[in-house]
């Protein structure tokens, strides 16, 4: 590639705000290589990594959470991928993205709304994350706590003093 083609596809690429060339983004760069980064990336609660099993997210929901992730870009704005999209990505049809995101209403966790554009009708629907958001905090107090816990317990055991452990006869 030429410095002109280089620097002509840099001024394509939005640099990740509040990140520069951090040692994070510098992190995602090594890890992933260059071109990773210029296509996009998702921030993901590491709490919804850990925690899915605790939210009753199994394989097939957890995959439609994350397209639905991929797709809310802002706080303030609901995404809106359609099915079919999801179903493409995700190696599942429509039908089955569908019932899975019932499943997911149902839970509390995603909440279907209708959308309009004038003229044309019914387009795909939007998807209200709150309730997700809600249980990841919830969760996330939970495992912070359970963290806390285990650091004391550990430290107990290393105070001096404790009897040693006997060591098992063979």
């Amino acid at each position: 590639m030429t410095d002109t083609a280089e620097a002509q596809t840099d001024s394509n690429i939005i640099p990740l705000r509040g990140l520069g060339k951090s040692s994070r983004a510098r992190g995602f760069e090594e890890k992933w290589g260059p071109m990773a980064g210029k296509v996009g990336f998702t921030m993901i609660p590491t709490t919804l990594l850990r925690g899915a099993a605790r939210l009753q997210l199994d394989p097939p929901k957890f995959a439609i959470v994350l397209q639905l992730l991929e797709h809310w870009w802002e706080r303030d704005r609901d995404p809106y991928p359609s099915k079919e999209t999801i179903a493409t990505r995700v190696k599942l049809s429509p039908r089955q993205v569908q019932r899975h995101i019932a499943m997911l209403e149902k839970e509390g966790l995603v909440q279907r709304l209708e959308r309009r554009a004038p003229g044309r009708g019914k387009t795909s629907n939007a998807y209200d994350l709150s309730g997700l958001v809600k249980r990841v905090a919830k969760l996330s107090e939970e495992i912070i706590e359970e963290t806390a816990e285990a650091k004391k317990r550990r430290a107990a055991l290393e105070k001096p003093g404790l009897r040693k452990r006997a060591k098992p006869t063979a």
